[in-house]
């Protein structure tokens, strides 16, 4: 099997990664902030929800803001390592950066979630898929699998006349 085309793995990591640092304090704060910005103008809707309903909406909300601010702390992290190769920063360049990455995430989610509706949950759906299916299409071991999963999805320009596959049977195209 082929190595990934971009491994984020290091030799000198914890086991408990940047990742699950993020991921953590993502869905505490996208916690917080949902149970104390629900008394605000135009929040009121969620009020009268059911104490499970509540529950249910607070985590997937505060599972796609944490996911997102996660998988960009990595990247942009990832982007700077592979643009400085070489570099060694000591403990406190290294921790400053990582405290700045995080407070610029708790910041964001804090404010996303203190006005969310339906429009800008949409929009976070958006940028939920686009951000995981480029990290999936970075991080994929097989450096062509475009190649494959692409062709999946569209019909082949090679298939015999009449089959399912091609385009001139398909009845939106007669």
């Amino acid at each position: 099997m082929a190595e990934p085309v971009l491994n984020v793995r290091s030799e000198s990591r914890t086991d408990v990664g940047l990742e699950s640092e993020a991921l953590i304090a993502g869905v505490t704060v996208s916690y917080i902030g949902y149970w104390r910005t629900r008394r605000l103008p135009g929040q009121e809707w969620r009020l009268p929800l059911a104490p499970w309903k509540f529950i249910l909406d607070a985590t997937n909300v505060a599972a796609v803001h944490a996911l997102i601010a996660a998988l960009g702390t990595v990247a942009v992290f990832v982007l700077l390592s592979l643009s400085f190769r070489g570099v060694t920063f000591d403990g406190w360049v290294s921790a400053a950066s990582i405290g700045a990455a995080a407070a610029l995430s708790i910041y964001w989610i804090y404010v996303s979630v203190s006005k969310i509706d339906t429009g800008k949950l949409s929009t976070l759906l958006v940028v939920f898929i686009s951000v995981t299916t480029l990290t999936s299409m970075a991080t994929a071991p097989d450096p062509k699998w475009w190649e494959y999963h692409f062709s999946l999805l569209a019909p082949s320009a090679t298939a015999p006349p009449g089959s399912s596959t091609s385009r001139s049977s398909s009845p939106a195209c007669s």
